[in-house]
């Protein structure tokens, strides 16, 4: 017998609520297969609805460890025949009820409840049914040692409950710590994604910033484009002076000839050359008065590094064809000073002023130099700028990488404890699923 009050309470409540369900359909007898093998004891009741008399069975649920007496459960009837035959029952000890003894409370019944109340004849089939189907002594040793032997495995099951119950616990606590250790990623995952937002901010900044320098190139291509156009027709302007230096010397050559014959001829011939060098400087104020206003472009225009590289390669080009020019005059003064040095030293002092003029010339060249020179030097500064700017965001890309990598790889290892924890979570479910199913049964 088991000893734990719970069960017996259980076990007498289940047996209780199936008889209970039979007892509503109104059938006072049962057959032989849907009675109870663990019922014990049957009490007669009167069912007050409609006065007819059935019985109620119920599991003896009160045990005495000392000398095992137990006690019948009785309703209360107002038939006190049935009342004396069961308080007769009731002395008595489990072990000692037998079936004549309940057949003698049968025979009582029968003879002694006409005068009190009339009991129909399914009542006396129904006690002589459960009087041939009492179990015998041996069957209740039987049926004792399996309530034994099922109260041992409940108390290893209780054991066992208690072990996992433990184990439980403990899982419980890994997965606190571990929750917490995912807070703590999570929280730094926040800082990392503000980092990133901070970064995308400072992105965005230099991203405008090329996009005005993107925009500002544009406009000094534009103003580059508009400076080649004024380059090329300086260009044009120079070969027209190329052109007409080198008529005016093919005239020069012709006239000279002619001077063998006539001085007033020579003198004409250097008026004219007066005349042609004055054009030629002249042209050579225009083109100061042009380079003027576009190196007053070119300081407005710093960032345009293109421009001022072609620029000063048109200049330098500008320089040597005037050297070339001016070489080739003196040549040709020179050989005509030594074919006719008798005959004209007039002509040969006109030259030397010719070359003063030259000179002057050279100087203001060399000052273009200069002016070039400084011009290359702010471009220089402009491409170490430029360059500076590009290592920064060189550096800032590696870093937005750098970032960027060690997201990926902190959300690679929060998807991978999440897979763990899952995992973790459904073992520990099917434990307890297993540990409550074991429990039930």
């Amino acid at each position: 017998m088991p000893t734990n009050p719970s069960i017996l309470k259980r076990l007498s409540e289940n047996t209780f609520k199936n008889e209970k369900t039979n007892l509503k359909n109104n059938k006072a007898i049962l057959s032989p297969s849907n009675k109870p093998k663990s019922v014990k004891t049957f009490i007669v009741a009167k069912k007050e609805a409609n006065n007819e008399l059935c019985y109620c069975p119920k599991l003896l649920n009160e045990h005495n460890d000392s000398n095992a007496n137990i006690s019948l459960k009785k309703s209360v009837i107002d038939n006190k025949i049935v009342n004396k035959s069961l308080d007769s029952l009731s002395c008595m000890q489990a072990n000692e009820v037998t079936k004549e003894d309940l057949e003698t409370v049968l025979n009582k019944l029968r003879g002694e409840a006409k005068d009190y109340i009339i009991v129909r004849s399914s009542l006396f089939n129904l006690l002589e049914d459960v009087i041939s189907d009492i179990p015998t002594k041996q069957h209740l040793k039987d049926m004792q040692q399996n309530i034994i032997e099922m109260n041992n495995n409940l108390i290893k099951l209780n054991n066992l409950n208690n072990a996992k119950d433990k184990k439980i616990a403990s899982l419980e606590k890994e997965l606190n710590i571990k929750s917490n250790n995912i807070s703590d990623l999570k929280n730094e995952i926040g800082q990392w994604k503000n980092n990133i937002e901070q970064l995308k901010g400072q992105i965005k900044m230099l991203t405008n910033y090329m996009d005005e320098l993107e925009e500002r190139e544009d406009k000094n291509n534009e103003i580059i484009k508009q400076n080649n156009k004024q380059i090329n027709e300086y260009k044009n302007l120079l070969e027209g002076s190329k052109k007409e230096i080198s008529d005016l010397m093919k005239k020069h050559d012709n006239e000279l000839l002619k001077i063998r014959f006539s001085l007033e001829e020579c003198k004409k011939i250097l008026a004219d050359r007066d005349n042609i060098i004055d054009n030629l400087m002249n042209k050579i104020k225009e083109l100061k008065q042009k380079n003027k206003e576009i190196s007053d472009k070119r300081k407005k225009e710093e960032n345009s590094k293109n421009e001022l590289m072609e620029e000063n390669r048109n200049i330098q080009k500008m320089m040597h064809d005037l050297k070339k020019n001016k070489d080739d005059i003196c040549n040709r003064f020179k050989k005509d000073h030594m074919r006719y040095k008798d005959k004209i030293n007039e002509l040969n002092n006109e030259c030397m002023n010719y070359e003063k003029k030259l000179n002057d010339c050279q100087k203001l060249l060399k000052e273009k130099d200069i002016k070039l020179d400084v011009n290359k030097l702010q471009f220089e500064k402009m491409n170490g700028q430029i360059n500076d700017i590009e290592n920064q965001l060189k550096k800032r890309n590696r870093e937005y990488d750098h970032l960027v990598n060690n997201i990926n790889e902190a959300e690679k290892r929060i998807k991978c404890n999440d897979k763990k924890w899952s995992k973790i979570i459904r073992l520990t479910n099917n434990l307890y699923n297993t540990v409550h199913d074991k429990v039930q049964q």
